[in-house]
């Protein structure tokens, strides 16, 4: 019984050349003629067929099926003292389907755990969002493990990796969990296949540029205000929201009339922006992009233009350049005015807690926290927990102990 033809079959006989397979019409030519013009189409079809072979072969080896891993693109701080610091910090994310998260979880906790990895791992039905950190080696070998799980994706895999003196965690979480949270009114129904463009941060740095010159378009912050607060791109306008999960598309300044207009968003590492990017696309926004990689990545590719200030991180650093150290244009103590403000604070006084981005001399004054009020306050954390006496601001003791309003401090 004869098998009908598969899809690579069909694909070679498509892009097979129709003369190769012509037989010469023999009619009235002598016997010697007509052997010669059977032996001519005898090789051209030879040559056809081992063309059609070599052709579907690379066809099939460049299928995600046959690939053995996913592509790793490693994104580094060119300027990093990678030479003397073992330890790194390793960040990246999936979109992809994840059949049983449950499992999945499972799987890359013991995996970590066996390499003495710290940090976060988050995995959903829609991907994983990773920020983890231990010795260089081991981060390399985890987005191995990672890229060999997930070959099917739709590659590169961007990694941003920097080096650091020790881990930057104090343990490790891996959930399975929602990788981002969307306002309600967002997150309804999203179709993360459609998500917009990404931009390279080279061509990024072109559209800023672009922008500065008149052109069209708008540029969206998609962070946490207090992360604007402590650097922002060029024409990025402070969020009016506190988190992501209170941003919608009016409070991002967003009206039916900017359906057309091109809008270039932007995140730490890349993947508030997917998410965002698919429920602006699903609300009728025809030109979205997104900056491939985040913040970090474009600091390791195009360095510090078109940005101010520092980078807000979810570990024990708090805040790291964009760039060469020292070379974006700073961002000023919101207190004062006249100092750089390089780290991000959370106010001392338990019932407020404000995020605030000032320099340590204004926190000094201001005994941790954010207004003469709460320097009255009942209950306020320890000082060393404010920042005094060159303790631990309130994220790295975040970080460092594990909880943030033990031990508080009773004002008498």
């Amino acid at each position: 019984m004869l098998r009908p033809p598969g899809p690579l079959t069909w694909h070679l006989a498509r892009t097979a050349t129709p003369a190769a397979w012509e037989v010469p019409s023999v009619g009235s030519a002598s016997r010697a003629s007509s052997r010669t013009a059977v032996g001519q189409h005898v090789s051209r079809v030879s040559a056809a067929l081992r063309s059609l072979l070599a052709s579907g072969l690379a066809l099939l080896l460049r299928s995600p099926l046959r690939r053995r891993k996913l592509e790793i693109q490693y994104s580094r701080p060119s300027c990093a003292p990678s030479a003397s610091y073992a330890y790194s910090v390793l960040a990246f994310y999936l979109v992809h389907p994840v059949k049983a998260p449950q499992e999945e979880a499972l799987q890359h906790k013991a995996w970590c755990r066996s390499r003495g990895l710290l940090g976060r791992v988050w995995v959903s039905s829609r991907g994983l969002n990773v920020q983890i950190s231990g010795k260089t080696e081991d981060c390399e070998r985890y987005a191995d493990f990672v890229a060999r799980r997930f070959r099917t994706c739709r590659g590169p895999l961007v990694c941003k990796i920097d080096p650091v003196p020790e881990p930057a965690f104090p343990r490790l979480r891996v959930k399975a969990k929602q990788l981002v949270s969307l306002h309600p009114e967002l997150a309804e129904q999203v179709d993360m296949t459609d998500r917009g463009e990404d931009l390279e941060p080279e061509e990024w740095r072109r559209k800023l540029q672009g922008l500065s010159m008149g052109e069209p378009g708008k540029v969206l912050d998609v962070r946490n205000d207090y992360e604007w607060d402590l650097g922002h791109f060029a024409h990025a306008e402070r969020p009016s929201t506190e988190q992501l999960r209170a941003m919608t598309a009016e409070s991002m300044g967003l009206q039916s009339e900017d359906q057309e207009t091109p809008l270039y968003m932007y995140c730490t590492g890349g993947i508030r922006c997917e998410f965002m990017g698919a429920a602006l696309r699903q609300r009728g926004f025809k030109k979205v992009y997104k900056l491939k990689g985040g913040i970090q990545h474009y600091g390791n590719t195009v360095g510090a233009e078109e940005w101010k200030g520092r980078l807000f991180v979810f570990d024990r650093r708090n805040s790291i350049s964009v760039g060469p150290e020292g070379r974006a244009e700073p961002q000023w103590c919101s207190t004062c005015g006249s100092r750089v403000a390089e780290e991000f604070w959370n106010c001392g006084n338990m019932d407020c807690n404000r995020c605030m981005v000032t320099c340590r001399e204004c926190l000094r004054s201001l005994d941790g926290v954010c207004c003469k009020g709460c320097m009255r306050a009942a209950r306020r954390l320890p000082a060393t927990w404010r920042g005094m006496n060159g303790g631990l601001n309130n994220m790295q003791a975040h970080f460092a102990y594990g909880m943030i309003y033990s031990q508080p401090y009773i004002a008498k």
